[in-house]
């Protein structure tokens, strides 16, 4: 057994028939080496701009290779996945006595020659400037050596490097992490630090050009990040720092190393230095407003010998979210040790065949002890009196939370009050508020009821004025199919919070950078209350396609490539469905996710496995052929 990504047979016929072909397979090979531009491929295959171009475009497509734009160039590498892992696999088997790949390699050579020797002349350039600097403080090896005790020897996952100028430190700490990312705001430097990571060799090390203020990478998604000498040349540091925390993961460490206070005014004049140091306390005050715990702080003082005296600070700094590592045999990848709680929704039987199938799903549910479990209404209130009877008969026969949906159509204001009333009188404590789809179904055009609540907010509002429920509304990581614009969608929910709402439930998504998104759109408009990730276990890939597309929900490439050829397997199906539900639970808790709705569509087998391997109700359940 192995907990390597594999593919299907499917993916793998897709990306040998993207391979198969001449030009292809000896880009693969060239990208097997270095990453490269479209104008490095057309100069060592001697083809035209456009052909190459469209062969990239095809490999990329079939996930075998990836592109990074960085200003108006573009470039190319192989993909990290099982097709990227297929394709050095073919790269390995050819001979290297080919005739016409050792010519690729030999032009190859030349240009990162000549790339190397103009990085070289770049770095020459600025050398007296450099060494000038850094014969103000203590050497850079015994900065490098204060790093590595910092961190210690442990192995992790991913490493940010921002300014990574020559990316120096992808190569300082090249035996720790599995991954690695240097950014920079220099074309030059990178020039430099691409030219250093190829004569190291370091194939799982790369550099970007982009803005330490604005960080193109997913929130939460490092395990340590490190702000190397460069604090100093910004005009607003705490905004860094910001960024910087924004991409540590749950338990990541932020290491910052830059010059301790000074009174070096030439720096400032002639090496474009902002500021002239930081002090220990403002460091301290910068980190806390970040919510990160200080571990350590250690000064660098140079020796007597040096003319005018820099000392150089560490700090390191730990996002307080705890964690753990995972079992001794994975020591690189680490968990919140917040427990994980779910919701689960349901929806009313319209038959004995479905109301015996929904209660089957309740009963083997049931032992993962869920916070609540909500009933749906239908389009229009359709359902009204089934969704009634489900939430009594929860109530009256588990010991499980109902939340009872609510809609603002297809009754008036006084019979929902009712129905509020009834629920309060009968035990409910937990509604779902909802505006509800129109009479006509999704799509249609929505008409507020004269005598009724027209939004949701007004239902919250009318809610908490007749009794304290708990009340969960809901949100749209990629907006609500009639929101006209980002600021509207925002402007609603917030209106839906400020009238009482307890919490957010989202519309099920597939991407979780859409996800990180929105809750960034949310705290910025100061809205705190919790926002819990809908997830939907996928049964049946053509159905979620077409329910999707009406509420809005954008279904990814790679997932449709999923399912290819699955249509009369509904037991593969099946396990495909949980794979993909647990990739993107799990990836959420390693961005510091804990609570999580699913959409069970009235079935346990998935959404329990999902649970299960979340490490919910560890007891089997009480009827395993339910």
């Amino acid at each position: 057994m192995t907990d390597e990504p594999t593919l299907s047979v499917e993916d793998t016929l897709a990306a040998l028939r993207a391979v198969g072909e001449a030009t292809r397979l000896r880009l693969i090979a060239l990208l097997a080496e270095s990453e490269l531009t479209v104008k490095d491929a057309t100069a060592i295959l001697g083809q035209s701009q456009p052909r190459i171009s469209r062969h990239l475009k095809l490999l990329a497509e079939a996930d075998l290779i990836q592109r990074f734009p960085e200003g108006s160039w573009v470039y190319y590498r192989l993909a990290d996945g099982p097709e990227g892992e297929l394709a050095r696999g073919l790269v390995e088997r050819i001979s290297r006595e080919d005739p016409v790949l050792a010519a690729d390699q030999e032009r190859f050579r030349a240009i990162r020659k000549a790339k190397a020797e103009e990085a070289a002349s770049y770095f020459a350039a600025r050398a007296l400037t450099w060494d000038r600097e850094r014969s103000l403080h203590v050497s850079e090896d015994d900065v490098e050596t204060a790093m590595q005790s910092a961190l210690g020897d442990t192995p992790f996952q991913s490493f940010l490097d921002l300014g990574t100028g020559t990316g120096r430190l992808l190569e300082v700490f090249s035996e720790q992490y599995s991954s690695a990312l240097g950014i920079d705001a220099s074309h030059d430097m990178l020039a430099v630090a691409r030219a250093n990571l190829a004569k190291s060799k370091l194939g799982n090390a790369q550099v970007r050009h982009g803005d330490v203020y604005a960080l193109n990478v997913p929130p939460r998604s490092f395990d340590v990040v490190a702000i190397h000498q460069v604090l100093h040349f910004l005009d607003e540091p705490a905004r860094a720092l910001a960024e910087a925390a924004r991409a540590l993961r749950p338990g990541g460490r932020l290491m910052i190393i830059d010059f301790a206070p000074h009174e070096l005014e030439f720096l400032r004049d002639n090496h474009a230095h902002r500021r002239l140091g930081f002090a220990h306390d403002q460091m301290e005050r910068w980190l806390e407003a970040l919510e990160l715990d200080l571990e350590q702080v250690t000064d660098l003082v140079p020796g007597d010998d040096t003319e005018n005296n820099l000392t150089v600070t560490l700090w390191l700094a730990r996002d307080r979210r705890i964690v753990t590592d995972w079992p001794a045999r994975d020591t690189s990848r680490e968990a919140a040790l917040s427990p994980i709680t779910a919701s689960f929704e349901f929806f009313p039987p319209k038959s004995d065949k479905m109301a015996e199938t929904l209660w089957g799903t309740v009963k083997r549910l049931k032992p993962l002890s869920p916070s609540f479990v909500s009933v749906t209404y239908g389009a229009g209130g359709s359902t009204r009196e089934r969704t009634h009877k489900t939430v009594e008969r929860i109530l009256g026969e588990t010991d499980l939370s109902p939340a009872a949906h609510l809609t603002c159509v297809g009754a008036s204001r006084e019979e929902v009050d009712a129905i509020i009333e009834d629920y309060w009188k009968l035990g409910v404590r937990n509604l779902v508020a909802l505006r509800g789809d129109p009479l006509e179904g999704i799509g249609s055009r929505y008409v507020p009821r004269e005598d009724g609540y027209a939004y949701a907010s007004d239902l919250v509002a009318g809610i908490k004025k007749i009794a304290d429920f708990d009340i969960s509304v809901s949100g749209y990581p990629e907006k609500h199919p009639e929101s006209g614009s980002w600021q509207s969608e925002i402007d609603n929910l917030k209106r839906k919070v400020d009238a009482g709402a307890d919490r957010i439930i989202t519309q099920y998504f597939f991407d979780n950078d859409m996800f990180d998104d929105y809750l960034d759109r949310i705290a910025a408009a100061g809205i705190n209350v919790p926002v819990i990730p809908g997830i939907l276990p996928i049964h049946n890939f053509e159905q979620t396609m077409v329910f999707s597309a009406k509420c809005g929900t954008s279904i990814p490439s790679w997932l449709a490539r999923r399912f290819a050829g699955l249509h009369n397997d509904p037991e593969t199906r099946k396990l495909v469905g949980v794979a993909i539900a647990c990739e993107q639970v799990m990836d959420l808790v390693d961005r510091g996710i804990n609570d999580f709705h699913f959409y069970t569509m009235n079935r346990a087998d998935l959404t329990y496995a999902i649970c299960h391997m979340l490490g919910m109700g560890q007891q089997a359940p009480e009827n395993m052929a339910a």
